[in-house]
């Protein structure tokens, strides 16, 4: 086989004749492409592939998706907004329903991977703090927060405590220091 045949060209030719060797043709193929990525390391966690899941809220980064990231080598992340949508009774106690769909998708995705698990947690949600506690409490690995500025009464000793990294992402550049 020569090494111009693409990935594409050899499917092109039916699976019915498509060998051992003709695959294995393929994947080295498409391992050709792929980058190789530096590991990183943060603290004490290693991450294989420098990759950080999106946390997409309102039911979208949920345990199965950050598990695979996790799994894969990457920061699987879930996302706090919305997630308790999930539960029956959202609309008659919101912040209850936030708190345990987050609570079991974190659970999930931790009986699903032994890989780097965070959060995603935007401080303008009315159940910010409740939220947070959640996620030390469940020892996730990484927490990001976002959409506003956390300045009061973030519970830095606990966060510490529970060896967790926290991030704060911004859109815009904030000057804190003169």
């Amino acid at each position: 086989m020569s090494s111009t045949h693409s990935a594409f060209s050899l499917f092109q030719e039916g699976t019915s004749s498509l060998s051992i060797t003709k695959l294995d043709s393929v994947i080295n193929t498409i391992k050709h492409y792929i980058p190789k990525l530096p590991s990183c390391t943060i603290g004490d966690l290693h991450i294989s592939k420098p990759i950080v899941q999106g946390g997409m809220g309102v039911g979208i980064s949920l345990s199965g998706l950050a598990s695979s990231v996790a799994n894969q080598g990457g920061i699987g992340v879930i996302a706090a907004n919305g997630i308790g949508l999930l539960e029956k009774d959202y609309y008659k106690d919101g912040q209850g329903a936030n708190i345990r769909a987050f609570r079991s998708e974190i659970q999930k995705a931790r009986s699903l991977s032994d890989g780097v698990l965070g959060v995603n947690i935007m401080v303008a949600l009315a159940d910010y703090l409740p939220l947070l506690e959640v996620a030390i409490e469940e020892r996730v690995d990484i927490i990001f927060l976002g959409a506003g500025l956390p300045i009061k009464n973030i519970p830095i000793k606990k966060i510490r405590a529970n060896n967790i990294w926290t991030f704060h992402k911004s859109s815009t550049q904030t000057k804190i220091w003169p």
